[in-house]
């Protein structure tokens, strides 16, 4: 309600809350005609964001998730960053939100200076960097052009992986915004992050159907090593979570993903030695290996510091605001 862009549209969707939302979402809608509510049975934010695509009419669309902030000019700076380069996807940086400490994730800026253009087969790495659908604003004609949406599954499943990849495959310019603009509240207890349940096994399936979005999209071959290390690391993350009587049924799943990603022919060369070791023990089906190396990391990254260096060493960039 505070942005800096006032001509914007804002869809608040109830995915059947069963707390005060509802109602507060409708006091918000009397006091700003600007903004619409659908109140629906609870379905998963998938679900809940395709909804609010098919009735949105903003020349450009962006999703906030509802324990997350932005900042009050996201959108004005994104709508600029579009207009100026004509691009269908413009993507800014963002924040780790946790406790009262904030990272910059600034990986993204990596790929382009501000105001370049260019599409994802040409900078693959893209795919490398924190798939989200956030911190970005879309073309709505390229979005409905391109049958855009997302995969629908139960719940918080991880849906942003795949609309990520189904967006940036099919961009013809896509643009960085050089400034944080997202506050990604990074240790909500509920969040599908740290699942340890069934969910998780909704990342292998995710991945797998971002493969075959690549393969139909004609650029796999091109960027299978970038989205090979993102499908391993994601997964791996899961791993570390899950619970044990899930383990061995996870493991297929996660090994599934990496065959099918690497049985053309796959050389590994974004991933950090440690990472390509362990992904091919993946591979050969070692199994017992894998959770002893995984019971490892899960002690160094109770450790904040070092968790924080692990992924330093991994040339992920990251700025410590406070």
């Amino acid at each position: 309600m505070n942005q800096t862009l006032s001509d914007i549209e804002m869809i608040l969707i109830d995915d059947g809350s069963t707390d005060s939302a509802g109602q507060i979402m409708d006091a918000l809608s009397l006091e700003d005609c600007r903004i619409k509510v659908i109140h629906k049975k609870n379905e998963g934010v998938a679900i809940g964001e395709n909804y609010g695509l098919e009735i949105a009419t903003g020349e450009y669309i962006g999703f906030v998730e509802a324990d997350d902030a932005v900042a009050p000019d996201m959108f004005e700076r994104l709508y600029n960053a579009a207009l100026k380069t004509n691009a269908d996807i413009a993507k800014g940086g963002f924040y780790f939100k946790e406790k009262d400490n904030l990272y910059e994730f600034s990986a993204f800026y990596l790929l382009s200076p501000e105001g370049e253009v260019f599409q994802a087969k040409d900078k693959p790495n893209i795919f490398m960097y924190h798939a989200s659908m956030w911190a970005a604003i879309y073309r709505r004609s390229f979005l409905n052009d391109n049958h855009i949406r997302n995969i629908e599954t139960p719940s918080a499943t991880y849906s942003d992986f795949t609309w990520s990849v189904m967006a940036y495959a099919a961009a013809k310019r896509i643009t960085i915004v050089h400034a944080p603009l997202y506050y990604y509240t990074y240790d909500n207890p509920a969040s599908s992050r740290i699942q340890e349940g069934e969910k998780c096994f909704y990342k292998p399936f995710q991945c797998l159907k971002a493969n075959s979005i690549l393969r139909e999209a004609g650029i796999f071959e091109e960027v299978k090593e970038e989205i090979g290390y993102q499908e391993y690391s994601t997964c791996l993350g899961h791993a570390k979570r899950i619970r044990p009587e899930l383990r061995d049924e996870f493991f297929l799943k996660f090994r599934n993903v990496m065959l099918d990603i690497t049985k053309d022919g796959f050389n590994y060369n974004k991933f950090f030695f440690i990472d390509k070791y362990i992904a091919k023990q993946v591979v050969l089906n070692k199994k017992k290996f894998f959770y002893y190396y995984v019971n490892l990391m899960n002690l160094f990254f109770n450790n904040r510091i070092t968790g924080v260096l692990w992924w330093v060493l991994k040339g992920l960039k990251f700025k410590i605001i406070r």
